[in-house]
């Protein structure tokens, strides 16, 4: 059975319990035809509970037979009514009833009904192993309905309509968002990993999803943010990242760290809410360091017998520096001149629209850049939503400073930081990443390609202690323990109704 029919048929019990005892109060002194009208009204409510038992999967014999048995004894006290007798045995016997009748109901199992709500495939990681957790636990209804989007326009408004459904894979079961209906399906819990709705100047994602329409719909909001956060200076500095719609609106944020907590603490938000298990995106990247390197079928050619690069570039260098593109571009040049070396180029899944939407000017050189990995014969431009096959087939990645950069270190491959540097350890530390490469620190880009090819990686086993201490169940076990953890805030919920 449901958790919402659960608790519809625990309020509707309760009232029944305080409508008895008035009735029992007053049936001496009240009119008959008001007493006929309450009886009735709780023949009624019993017959709803017992049709709504009666849809179920499983039978409730048991329970039907009471509610039939409370009936009855309702509609001899109705008779006692009619001719003024004594009816205290009656009234001992519907107390005792109805009294069973509760006990059964509180015993009934319940299947809770988790939805997820993803809007963009590439960022999915981030609750993959939670609905892997929740598919796997027998009192749990999983759905998946991937959320459509807008990218923004310059001046703010709507632009492109965009969906990435179709990205997910089969085994997930996807819900078609055009025919869910939030008010209709009521989930007990809905998983969400974009903070902003109206607020993100990059992308929109369609208004139905808003939180406040979830919230409606009676569901304990959980917000796991979609990204890794690294480290910062001060508390002061996290505000922009905590203080958003999603950690306000939401009933549990899960953080990947305890110092991530602190730093949420600091910004406002309140400790009751906030929940440390890790993040899903570290167990992504401990199940792909079991399997070791692996390359698609459409790039084996390419990769075969040669060390892999991988070279990710995120949006908040870009947005800050005015030659970051021509700073790739450079990196890009010095890989592909080596032929013993195969460069795959990533974009951050937002870059493009980004430029579009907020610097439109370098449009042509992002493009230039694109084209010129792309027709490279040791190229590959990875425009893809899955950023697992790129992480999958590299041997390192060199990368300004971004969250695949800490979701990467999880992997055990190396890192060459083109931003930051080692003592940044010093800082308030979320995720501790710093055992791997920094240019500031002097190992140049043809330094590390050099490493990558002769496999010299000393800081391997540091850079795994540092970065496992620094997180919540950097194991692997965060998506289950989320899972838990949720739960049993269900069962407490319960137990207190």
């Amino acid at each position: 059975m449901r958790l919402l029919l659960k608790r519809e048929i625990m309020k509707t019990l309760n009232l029944m319990k305080d409508m008895q005892k008035v009735i029992e109060e007053r049936w001496q002194i009240e009119e008959k035809s008001v007493l006929f009208e309450w009886f009735a009204q709780l023949q009624e409510a019993a017959m709803e509970i017992g049709q709504t038992v009666e849809e179920q999967d499983e039978p409730h014999v048991s329970l039907i037979s009471g509610l039939e048995k409370y009936c009855e004894i309702v509609y001899r006290l109705g008779e006692a009514v009619i001719n003024r007798n004594d009816a205290a045995g009656l009234w001992n016997n519907c107390n005792k009833k109805l009294l069973e009748i509760w006990q059964y109901a509180e015993q009934l199992d319940v299947k809770i009904k988790v939805a997820f709500l993803p809007y963009k495939y590439s960022m999915w990681d981030c609750m993959e192993s939670i609905w892997k957790a929740a598919c796997e636990d027998k009192n749990c209804d999983c759905q998946v309905i991937p959320v459509p989007y807008y990218d923004r326009e310059q001046d703010g408004s709507l632009g492109k309509f965009r969906y990435e459904g179709d990205f997910f894979p089969e085994e997930t079961g996807i819900m078609d968002y055009q025919s869910y209906d939030l008010e209709a399906e009521q989930p007990d819990i809905v998983y969400i990993h974009n903070p902003y709705d109206e607020y993100n100047k990059v992308t929109c994602i369609a208004p139905a999803f808003f939180m406040e329409k979830i919230k409606k719909c009676g569901a304990v909001l959980v917000y796991v943010p979609y990204y890794l956060s690294g480290y910062c200076l001060k508390f002061d500095n996290m505000a922009s990242s905590c203080r958003t719609k999603g950690a306000f609106c939401s009933d549990y944020i899960i953080l990947q760290s305890e110092k991530l907590k602190a730093a949420y603490e600091h910004c406002g938000i309140t400790g009751e809410k906030l929940i440390v298990t890790g993040s899903p995106k570290i167990d992504k990247m401990c199940e792909l360091r079991e399997k070791g390197r692996k390359e698609k079928d459409e790039w084996r050619q390419m990769t075969d017998g040669k060390k892999v690069l991988l070279l990710n570039s995120g949006l908040s260098t870009f947005l800050n520096q005015e030659d970051w593109l021509g700073h790739v571009d450079g990196i890009v040049e010095q890989v592909l001149s080596d032929e013993d070396m195969v460069l795959i180029w990533r974009p951050h899944p937002l870059l493009a629209q980004t430029i579009r939407s907020l610097k439109a000017e370098y449009l042509e050189e992002y493009e230039k850049i694109c084209q010129k990995v792309e027709t490279a014969e040791n190229g590959i431009l990875d425009l893809s939503e899955d950023y697992m096959d790129a992480v999958a087939a590299s041997d390192g990645m060199i990368s300004d400073y971004s969250s695949l950069v800490l979701q990467y270190t999880f992997s055990g491959k190396p890192v060459l930081l083109l931003e930051g540097c080692r003592k940044y350890r010093e800082n308030e530390v979320f995720c501790d990443y710093f055992s791997n490469y920094f240019v500031s620190d002097g190992v140049e880009v043809i330094d590390f390609i050099k490493m990558i090819k002769n496999e010299a990686d000393d800081n391997q086993e540091e850079r795994i202690m540092f970065a496992e201490k620094s997180v919540a169940n950097g194991d692997g076990t965060c998506g289950l323990k989320t899972h838990k953890a949720i739960m049993k805030i269900i069962e407490n919920r319960e137990n207190q109704e």
